[in-house]
């Protein structure tokens, strides 16, 4: 049956072409035309004759020593060019008459008092050192692997693309970010950008090049490094949420709000004389009043605040409720004395309560083959974070890190059904070299990557999907773990897991 044969593993011939395409408000548009160096023995001069008769034939010249004359091309060819355009190239200086490389036999013929006297020029024009491109960009590589992304295209494309429709400190816009190509070309060309992306390793792997962007290629000399450093950017999780309509909410509606939105009970009680305002199970919980704090943030003195008062009275954690961008830690809980005092952050994410789409579940892959699969997820949000338990341990010549539980705060898929330990796991990226500002993506894993026994495959689909999470179902005993060696780690290491429906949890390990 030759509709079922396979070619190269696959059901069709694969894809090795794509397009460009340009659009525009009208036909009033910017637009420059990208040039490339010739390659070597490329030719830079062109005859001017092409095959086919047409009329008037002669077109007007100057030789050599100055004298202006009138050539006919020869039979049943024509000039490429029409006589203003030849006196535009002139005044150019691209035109030149060649000697013939058969010298009076050319076929060129030179009116003089009304006599055809054969000649041995060759009326050529020549380009600049550059060479313009045309619509076949097949000189260059559209994907590159500098990054390690899966489709991660090359800096030498976006920068014709970018080269041809913008001007310097102009905006570029992605609405697809992937491995931050796009940001980094716009970076080096002086250009401004806004780059977007649901996916989390396309956020870590654009932060990364976006940081490290001076030891990257330079776009004029590819064989020297960029060397500067990225002019000050920033980077936002954002989605429909509105969270100044919930800060402008009355202080009782606001508690109200955020119970229902980390699923805590409000109730006012005091350890040691300390007044919190509600429990998540059995741990304290604390809303942090923005109205109060207007000129201070959720640092590590108001939490050694509140220590001094109950330190040795609480076991196990403390709930500290913020907006995002009033606490000033990196990390998802911060320790003193043994007591980690968690972070739950308003988001500035989707939330339910505040808009009318609903949103879908189970969106960040488990496979690193299906991070470009999320471009119809909507209602993308971080509210709750999963709960992980990990063992940290040194050897002298290893750092072994075992994920013992990952268990979301969502315990039931979309179709009602119990979801067990690490079955929302979609992956973990790690910082070897945490310095305490910046999280700076060195390692990332996802589920299929550590399973014992993963599936060996590069095409995508649903049924790879069910069978990772198959996969991680069974790894309640011995959990998941991951081995670097001593000798490239820093003095302290970042964690960041995520699961599938896009919740993170972060820490970070000492390894001295």
């Amino acid at each position: 049956n030759r509709g079922k044969q396979r070619l190269g593993g696959k059901k069709k011939y694969s894809t090795a072409t794509d397009t460009v395409y340009l659009y525009a408000k009208s036909e009033d548009y910017f637009f420059q035309a990208f040039k490339r160096e010739r390659y070597k023995g490329e030719a830079k001069g062109t005859n001017m004759l092409m095959k086919g008769s047409r009329n008037p034939p002669e077109r007007t010249f100057v030789d050599p020593d100055g004298n202006k004359v009138v050539l006919l091309p020869p039979p049943n060819q024509h000039w490429k060019f029409i006589q203003p355009k030849v006196d535009e190239m002139y005044k150019k200086g691209v035109i030149y008459l060649a000697k013939s490389q058969s010298g009076l036999n050319s076929g060129i013929i030179k009116i003089e008092n009304g006599k055809k006297i054969p000649v041995d020029y060759v009326p050529s024009f020549t380009f600049d050192d550059d060479k313009t491109i045309d619509s076949n960009w097949s000189d260059i590589s559209g994907y590159t692997q500098d990054t390690g992304y899966p489709t991660e295209n090359s800096e030498v494309l976006l920068e014709r693309v970018i080269y041809s429709g913008t001007k310097e400190d102009d905006i570029v816009l992605d609405f697809f970010g992937g491995s931050g190509t796009t940001a980094a070309v716009a970076e080096k060309m002086g250009r401004r950008w806004v780059v977007c992306d649901i996916g989390k390793l396309s956020y870590f792997t654009i932060q990364k090049r976006i940081l490290q962007i001076g030891e990257s290629k330079n776009l004029e000399f590819p064989t020297k490094k960029y060397n500067k450093e990225a002019r000050s950017f920033l980077t936002c999780a954002l989605g429909l949420y509105d969270l100044k309509k919930a800060l402008n909410l009355e202080w009782d509606k606001y508690t109200d709000f955020v119970s229902g939105l980390f699923e805590f009970e409000i109730k006012k009680h005091k350890i040691s004389g300390y007044e919190f305002d509600g429990k998540k199970g059995s741990y304290p919980v604390k809303i942090w009043n923005y109205n109060t704090h207007k000129n201070s943030n959720v640092d590590e003195q108001y939490l050694k605040n509140i220590h001094q008062t109950i330190g040795g009275k609480v076991s196990g954690r403390v709930y500290i409720i913020a907006p995002a961008n009033s606490i000033d830690f990196i990390t998802d809980y911060y320790e003193i004395d043994g007591l980690r005092y968690y972070f739950l952050k308003i988001p500035y994410q989707v939330v339910k309560e505040l808009h009318k789409i609903p949103f879908h579940k189970l969106r960040q892959p488990q496979s690193k083959n299906n991070v470009n699969n999320l471009d119809d997820a909507i209602g993308f949000h971080f509210i709750k974070q999963p709960e992980v338990k990990t063992v940290f341990k040194k050897t002298k010549d290893e750092i072994i890190i075992t994920i013992k539980e990952f268990k979301s705060q969502y315990y039931k898929d979309e179709e009602g059904k119990v979801l067990e330990n690490f079955e929302t796991f979609s992956s973990v990226f790690i910082d070897k070299n945490f310095n305490d500002k910046q999280f700076i993506m060195t390692n990332s894993y996802f589920a299929d990557e550590l399973l014992s026994k993963k599936k060996k495959s590069t095409e995508e689909s649903e049924e790879d999907d069910e069978e990772i999470r198959e996969g991680l179902r069974g790894l309640e005993k011995d959990g998941m773990t991951i081995t670097l060696k001593r000798g490239d780690v820093g003095e302290k290491i970042m964690l960041v897991y995520t699961d599938i429906y896009g919740n993170d949890f972060t820490e970070v390990f000492s390894t001295k």
